[in-house]
C-alpha cells in the first residue's frame, strides 16, 4: 500500500499525470516501494527483464560494459523499455547513496496493458519521447 506522499511523487511522473483518474489508480494499487543501499544493484546487463521502477529518491548510475552512460534521479523511469519488449537488459543499474523506487512487477504490467488502454498509448509516448531524446543529444545515429 502506497502512502499518500508516495501517491503525490508518483503524481508527478509524467506518465503518470496523463492518465485518467481510474487508469492511475489502477497501477498505483499495483506498485511497491523498495530501497536499495549505496552500490546495490538494480539491474544486471544480459538479465531478464523482471520489473521496471520508477525513481522515488535518489541517484543511479547506468553503464554498459563498464562505461557510465547516464546517471538518473527523479522523475526518471528505469527498465521499461525491456518491460515493454521482453528482452535482456541492455544496461546495468547500480544505485549511488540511498535509492527508494515504486516497483512494477512484469505480470501486472502485462495486465495492465490489457485492460488499461489509456496507460498502454502513455507507455508508448513515454517510449517515443525517450527514443527522440536519444536521438536528439545524438546517441543514436
Amino acid at each position: 500500500m502506497l502512502s499518500d506522499a508516495d501517491r503525490a511523487l508518483l503524481g508527478t511522473f509524467p506518465l503518470i499525470s496523463e492518465l485518467h483518474e481510474l487508469e492511475r489508480e489502477a497501477l498505483l494499487c499495483e506498485l511497491e516501494i523498495r530501497e536499495y543501499g549505496d552500490h546495490e544493484r538494480i539491474i544486471e546487463a544480459g538479465g531478464a527483464p523482471e520489473r521496471c521502477f520508477f525513481l522515488l529518491e535518489g541517484t543511479i548510475v547506468v553503464s554498459r560494459n563498464n562505461i557510465v552512460v547516464a546517471n538518473l534521479e527523479p522523475p526518471d523511469l528505469i527498465g521499461f523499455i525491456g518491460i515493454a519488449d521482453d528482452e535482456p537488459r541492455t544496461a546495468t543499474v547500480d544505485c549511488r547513496g540511498t535509492v527508494r523506487v515504486a516497483a512494477l512487477e512484469k505480470s501486472p504490467y502485462e495486465r495492465l496493458i490489457r485492460s488499461q488502454p489509456g496507460l498502454a498509448r502513455a507507455m508508448i509516448r513515454h517510449l517515443a519521447r525517450t527514443v527522440r531524446a536519444l536521438y536528439r543529444s545524438g546517441g543514436v545515429h
